[in-house]
C-alpha cells in the first residue's frame, strides 16, 4: 500500500473509532456473522493494450456476481468482515486503428472474468430497533483474467492475448441492514472500488446468520 492510501486508512479507523458515542464501544467478544448474497456490478477497465487497436478505449460491461463474507462484531457498532465474490463475464468488442489496419476484423474482443477479496471495517448507525445504516471501508484484492482475440475466427485467431492481473487498493461503500430476528437479517449495499485504471461498482442484496 503506498503512503497516501495507508494515510487515507488510517484517517479513516480514526474517524470511526471516535466519532461513536461511548455507550456504543461495550464490547461484543465472540459474537459473529456469516452472509451470503447476489448482485450487479459494473465493470470499467483500460482496453488490452495493442498497437493494432485505436488508443484509450474502454471495457465497460455489466455482470452478475455471488458473494459470501463472515464478519465478527468488536462493539455494537463496529464490526471487521472478510468477503469473497465472483463475476460474472464481461466483454466488449474494440475499433481497430484505421491507420494500421483497414479491414474490420469481427473478432476483435476482449473479455474478463474476475474475483474479489476484501477486508472491510463496517460502522452501523442504528435508525431504529429494526434498522442500521451501514458506512464501509477497507482494502480489496482483484484477480483478472484477461483474454482478447483478433481476426476473423474466434477458435484460430490471428492475434491472441491471455493475461492474469493482479489489483489491490481502498474500497469504500454504504447500506442498510433490516434486522427480521435478533439473529437473521438482509442486507442491501453499494460499494465501489478506487483501484488505478480498474473500477468496479456493485450492488449486492445479502442474507445475513447472526451468532
Amino acid at each position: 500500500m503506498n503512503r497516501l492510501n495507508l494515510l487515507t486508512s488510517i484517517k479513516f479507523w480514526v474517524v470511526l473509532l471516535v466519532a461513536g458515542p461511548s455507550s456504543t464501544m461495550a464490547l461484543n467478544a465472540g459474537s459473529f456473522y456469516v452472509g451470503a448474497g447476489i448482485g450487479y456490478a459494473n465493470y470499467t477497465g483500460d482496453a488490452i493494450d495493442d498497437p493494432l487497436l485505436v488508443a484509450d478505449q474502454k471495457l465497460e460491461d455489466g455482470s452478475e456476481f455471488l458473494n459470501t463474507f463472515v464478519g465478527v462484531e468488536l462493539t455494537d457498532s463496529l464490526s471487521v468482515e472478510l468477503g469473497y465474490a465472483v463475476f460474472g463475464q464481461v466483454d466488449d468488442r474494440y475499433l481497430n486503428d484505421p491507420a494500421v489496419i483497414s479491414i474490420i476484423a469481427p473478432n476483435d474482443k476482449e473479455s474478463v472474468d474476475y474475483q474479489r477479496i476484501r477486508l472491510m471495517g463496517i460502522y452501523r448507525f442504528p435508525i431504529n430497533d429494526k434498522l442500521d445504516v451501514l458506512v464501509s471501508g477497507g482494502y480489496a484484492y482483484f484477480n483478472f483474467d484477461r483474454f482478447f482475440h483478433g481476426g476473423f475466427s474466434p477458435s484460430d485467431p490471428d492475434i491472441s492475448v491471455d493475461q492474469s492481473v493482479d489489483k489491490h487498493g481502498l474500497e469504500v461503500g454504504v447500506g442498510a441492514e433490516y434486522h427480521f430476528t435478533d439473529s437473521f437479517a438482509l442486507r442491501g449495499d453499494v460499494y465501489q472500488s478506487l483501484i488505478d485504471d480498474y473500477k468496479v461498482q456493485t450492488n449486492a442484496l445479502s442474507l445475513v446468520l447472526k451468532f
